[in-house]
């Protein structure tokens, strides 16, 4: 049934304007983008490619050693969707990304990662 939540996370969980990252297949990189609209089943595609969101990617192939290390652990969990909520990673990466620095982080530590909500 996991597959299931991540669905339903992937089609209602996700809201336009939400950052994306998404690790390359090597490890080696990350993809960094903005969501920009609504969950499509393209049921003429293979099944590992009917279930899309379209993106805006601001980087393709940002290196992992870009990422501040303390990330990593939190972008690299099992789950495929999911907010990450560690010392503001999605604020932190965004920035990386579009070619500034590392804001850091000094708050209270939270969870790494957290399901989205299921309910819809």
């Amino acid at each position: 049934m996991l597959w299931a939540a991540q669905l339903h996370a992937f089609a209602h969980g996700i809201a336009i304007d939400d950052a994306v990252v998404m690790p390359a297949q090597d490890g080696a990189a990350y993809a960094v983008g903005s969501v920009t609209g609504y969950y499509a089943p393209l049921c003429e595609r293979a099944p590992a490619l009917r279930h899309v969101r379209p993106v805006a990617w601001q980087r393709t192939a940002l290196p992992r050693a870009a990422v501040p290390s303390d990330l990593h652990r939190a972008l690299e969990t099992s789950l495929r969707v999911c907010r990450i909520a560690h010392h503001d990673a999605a604020a932190r990466v965004w920035a990386v990304a579009t070619g500034g620095a590392d804001p850091g982080y000094d708050g209270v530590p939270e969870a790494l990662v957290s399901e989205l909500p299921v309910g819809g």
